[in-house]
């Protein structure tokens, strides 16, 4: 079959595309003006957005081609079918840049909509895999709606008041990547390649689940901020690193970085977070008794019955339960960055009922902490590593972040 006969059939796709693109924004700027005023400019937006991407893919067709053998393929395929959705939900998130968050249940929606659009990215490469559909293209668009997501998902929350201003570095941080690349082979300047980390990607990948919980409306801005800053500074400072092995600054090969590194990681990655797991296992149970002198305190009743539950002091109850077998989990080493998840439920509803405190704010941290680097020394059980240093499918490396 010649290009152009492989072609066709691909724009009749793009165009059905367009309309289904079409549609899907009418019908969400009808149920969005029923109830929110701002239903216009997110209408605006959503649609400059796709029109963007609907532009990309038409001009990107002819890269529809396997990744093996270089066939042009006729069909956009089921990888490449997920991951233009994936765009199209991006879009939708981009309309509720620049308003207020809406009300009520309705706030969920944009929280939702990047959940969505993050299944979309672990699940696309996946299925173009298992159906031998991998294309140049989907790893083209792979990259390009990451870059994207980001830069939508991180303005939003900044804009809500959820993430400190200088995130937004991160959301830069691949533009400035391909620019700053792009210069030096300009300019016949060295580029080196980065060595392979299971680190950096873990890393990316947590950052992607953060950016998913951040959205929630019922987590507090001041635990958010924190929670960026102990999210963001570890990706922010491995980019760094990345650069300067780039540009020649640093030669990660050496003896002396490597001898640095391995005491780095001792430290950092293995030490300190026993030390945390211990600490955090003692502290979360003395920490409800030594404060409120019981391990349900009323102000947590207080906050789910304003919720409208009506059985508060059950789930109340069932906070301070989660939150001692996260405690024994922790100081135990079992599954530990799973553990980190009930700490942080609880230091939610602290944080809503109590305010920020010292308290509050270390536990946060420490747990934080844990979910990125792991058990350290001596987990009793630490199978849940695969499943966060590992890749669904062997997904390959898209960025060198």
């Amino acid at each position: 079959m010649s290009t152009i006969g492989v072609v066709s059939p691909l724009r009749w796709r793009w165009a059905t595309t367009a309309v289904f693109a079409l549609l899907l924004l009418l019908s969400g700027y009808a149920l969005l003006s029923t109830v929110w005023p701002y239903a216009v400019r997110w209408l605006g937006l959503a649609t400059a957005v796709t029109g963007y991407q609907l532009v990309w893919l038409w001009h990107n067709l002819d890269q529809n081609r396997h990744t093996e053998s270089g066939r042009l393929l006729p069909m956009l395929g089921l990888g490449n079918a997920i991951s233009v959705g994936r765009g199209l939900l991006l879009a939708l998130l981009a309309g509720f840049l620049f308003s207020p968050r809406p009300d009520g249940g309705w706030a969920w929606l944009p929280a939702l909509l990047y959940t969505a659009a993050a299944l979309a990215d672990i699940v696309d490469g996946y299925a173009a895999r298992r159906t031998n559909t991998t294309t140049r293209l989907g790893a083209k668009l792979d990259i390009t709606l990451d870059g994207q997501g980001l830069l939508i998902v991180i303005g939003l929350a900044i804009w809500y008041g959820l993430l400190p201003g200088w995130y937004l570095l991160l959301a830069l941080a691949r533009y400035a990547w391909l620019a700053g690349i792009w210069l030096r082979e300009r300019w016949d300047w060295p580029v080196h390649q980065l060595p392979p980390s299971v680190h950096r990607r873990t890393l990316a990948g947590l950052q992607m689940g953060f950016l998913s919980v951040v959205l929630w409306p019922i987590l507090p801005p001041a635990g958010t901020q924190i929670a960026g800053w102990m999210m963001g500074g570890p990706l922010l400072l491995s980019f760094t690193r990345d650069w300067l092995i780039v540009i020649g600054r640093i030669d990660p090969f050496s003896p002396t970085y490597r001898s640095l590194q391995s005491a780095l990681y001792r430290l950092f990655g293995r030490w300190l977070p026993l030390v945390l797991r211990l600490a955090l296992g003692l502290a979360i149970p003395l920490w409800g008794w030594l404060r409120y002198g019981t391990l349900v305190p009323p102000n947590w009743v207080a906050l789910f019955s304003g919720w409208g539950l009506a059985n508060a002091e059950i789930v109340a109850w069932g906070t301070a339960v989660l939150s001692l077998i996260a405690a024994l989990s922790l100081g135990l080493g079992i599954v530990t960055r799973f553990a980190t998840w009930p700490l942080f439920w609880m230091v939610a509803v602290d944080i809503l009922s109590q305010g920020l405190t010292p308290a509050n704010s270390l536990l946060l941290a420490g747990g934080l902490y844990l979910l990125q680097f792991g058990p350290g020394h001596w987990p009793l059980w630490a199978k849940e590593e695969a499943f966060f240093t590992g890749r669904a499918g062997q997904v390959t490396v898209k960025t060198a972040d």
